[in-house]
């Protein structure tokens, strides 16, 4: 083999490369076992579930989340009514279900900043085979931004203005953009060219016009 090959798979299977792949993500990244129990983590779950080495939660549960119901919860099991629906609780049983990969959304309440938040989660978890144990590798992933655009939105049934979710009004194109990347460009279509601008328009569409008009 070309040392050149030689040095590149060594680089690519070193430990420092499959760490910079996991803390590229920016969505937190976990390695649990069937019970939850945190292994390791990228920089983003680091950053959203504990900030640090010290400080990072040792197993997965509402507490780590950081869920309002987490107060509700008893030793005989979840006591709130979000908590039997709750996509990260399905997890263990799905697992020793032998189901994965298993994916699901899942919406929880986090209290920061002394307000309660609404986010919406896509949970992915995939087998991730390993000489010392099964374990998993989990994704938490925020689509709150993308599920706003699955709820009936109110249009004025005259000027086109949408009802955001603070009760204001604003263009459509203003509301979309509010969700997505998506960047707006003027253009006319034909039909309103036809109208606005008529003189400009093909002289074989006025003969058509004409003779259809004559007819």
């Amino acid at each position: 083999m070309p040392e050149k090959a030689i040095k590149k798979n060594q680089t690519i299977g070193g430990e420092a490369y499959l760490r910079g792949i996991m803390d590229a993500f920016p969505s937190p990244v976990l390695v649990i076992d069937s019970s939850l129990v945190i292994y390791d983590s990228n920089s983003a779950a680091k950053r959203i579930l504990g900030g640090d080495e010290e400080s990072m939660p040792t197993r997965l549960d509402c507490h780590a989340i950081g869920c309002i119901h987490a107060s509700s919860i008893f030793d005989q099991g979840p006591h709130a009514v979000e908590c039997f629906t709750c996509a990260i609780r399905q997890i263990p049983s799905a697992l020793c279900a032998d189901m994965p990969p298993f994916k699901k959304t899942a919406t929880i309440h986090v209290a920061r900043d002394g307000q309660v938040h609404k986010i919406r989660l896509l949970v992915n978890c995939a087998p991730l085979h390993r000489t010392d144990g099964r374990h998993y590798i989990l994704t938490l992933q925020d689509v709150s931004g993308l599920s706003g655009l699955q709820r009936i939105v109110p249009i004025c049934s005259f000027c086109r203005n949408v009802q955001n979710g603070h009760d204001r009004w604003e263009p459509i194109h203003t509301y979309l953009q509010s969700f997505s990347t998506i960047v707006f460009s003027h253009k006319i279509c034909p039909e309103c060219a036809r109208k606005q601008y008529p003189d400009f328009v093909d002289p074989a569409e006025k003969g058509n016009a004409r003779a259809s008009t004559a007819i």
